[in-house]
């Protein structure tokens, strides 16, 4: 039987000095959360409003498959196997929670039906009359927009060595004792998957994390996991989230994952990558000289977020959901909208393989992952994984595009929708 699942019309009033700088949700956030009923607000004919902090939201109208660009070329069955690394990871939780940190999702039990059919599906045939059979599409528009932001990333290759030497100066942090990392949804109905991260002081409240350049100026060596050898590698794993490094002095190939982070806004990446590069061109694959490496400091620390990691025994990128993320059909999205584990279609642009002009991208994707710069209703982040190909046109994709939400037809987001 379908359920009506209310609209929701969410309200974040923020206190931060921060927040009229960035649209990262900051440390002391307060939300109203009001339910409304569609047929009170036009539902039918514009679906489901479901607004994010404070000032945007998610208009999801439902549509028919063959409105999606392309969708009878896709190979459905790369994302059912995606989907399948969603579904075991999220149904060992109990049927009556929420799949997502809003209720238009549905609950666990809603998306039960769906995961189990999938030891079913074998071929590209059965993958398509799969997604057509278990799920609906929803048009997912943004507050006053039609198109939204559609970057990529991939795994960051690198260098490293577990001590201080030669060429390896530049620290990758591992994750501090006293960090805290804490989820609202553990402390107010509507936290929204929204997580903060701080530490305590000496009366026990929490506070917020130093930003980088306090983290650097107090440096010992047992904070650091490994020394890299390149300024463009210690920032751009901050950027991507995960690496693959060759460990110095020997054949082994070790993963680094993300472990946490100081909950300061991203900023500056782009301005501080650029002078990185600009740092290793002039250097030339020589011994890094005091000078130089004060200036990596000087201009790594003008931005004010960092991120910490550790080692991985597991082969291949881990997204928030903790599963293994698959190149080209995992993408990270804004969790305080849109569920871990929802397959999205989408519509850009991407170069193609071999380079050249961009062309259309449209496939479906399973939505594993998320990034602190991920934030809105059409913002996605395109995981095109750690090969040649991943290198020569993750960092390339920055273009607008559509999204396509696909839910469970156990759902329905609101009574005249149907």
């Amino acid at each position: 039987m379908n359920k009506w699942y209310p609209a929701l019309v969410v309200t974040f009033m923020v206190s931060c000095a921060e927040r009229k700088e960035s649209k990262e949700p900051c440390q002391e956030t307060q939300a109203k959360v009001i339910a409304v009923e569609c047929d009170k607000v036009n539902c039918g004919t514009k679906g489901q409003t479901l607004t994010t902090l404070g000032d945007d939201a998610a208009l999801l109208t439902k549509v028919s498959f063959s409105s999606l660009p392309d969708w009878e070329l896709d190979d459905h069955l790369a994302a059912a196997k995606a989907f399948k690394r969603s579904c075991d990871k999220e149904m060992s939780r109990g049927d009556s929670e929420l799949m997502g940190a809003a209720s238009y999702a549905g609950t666990i039990a809603d998306w039960r039906p769906a995961c189990s059919a999938l030891s079913k599906v074998k071929v590209k045939k059965q993958a398509k009359e799969f997604f057509e059979t278990m799920f609906h599409p929803y048009s997912t528009f943004g507050t006053g927009v039609k198109k939204g932001k559609f970057t990529g990333y991939y795994v960051q290759d690198l260098r490293v060595s577990k001590t201080k030497q030669g060429r390896y100066v530049f620290p990758l942090l591992k994750r501090p004792s006293d960090l805290i990392e804490t989820q609202l949804d553990h402390f107010i109905s509507d936290g929204r998957s929204r997580r903060i991260w701080g530490r305590t002081d000496e009366t026990g409240r929490l506070q917020r994390y130093p930003v980088r350049e306090e983290l650097y100026r107090n440096l010992k060596e047992s904070d650091v996991l490994a020394w890299t050898d390149e300024p463009t590698d210690a920032i751009g794993i901050q950027i991507e989230g995960s690496g693959i490094a060759h460990l110095q002095g020997s054949d082994e190939k070790i993963w680094i994952h993300f472990d946490g982070k100081n909950g300061r806004r991203g900023g500056r990446n782009g301005a501080v990558m650029r002078a990185m590069r600009k740092m290793k061109k002039e250097n030339g694959g020589k011994p890094w000289t005091s000078k130089e490496i004060d200036t990596f400091y000087a201009i790594s620390n003008t931005k004010v977020s960092e991120v910490f990691f550790k080692f991985e025994e597991r082969k291949g990128a881990i997204g928030t959901q903790d599963v293994i993320l698959t190149p080209q059909r995992s993408v990270a999205v804004d969790r305080a909208i849109v569920p871990m584990s929802t397959p999205v279609w989408i519509d850009t642009l991407a170069p193609p393989p071999q380079g050249g002009k961009h062309r259309p991208y449209r496939r479906l994707m399973i939505a594993q992952d998320t990034g602190g710069n991920i934030l809105g209703t059409v913002r996605v982040d395109i995981y095109f994984g750690h090969d040649d190909v991943a290198y020569r046109i993750g960092g390339k994709v920055n273009h607008p595009g559509k999204v396509w939400l696909l839910l469970p037809k156990t759902i329905a987001v609101s009574p005249l929708a149907n």
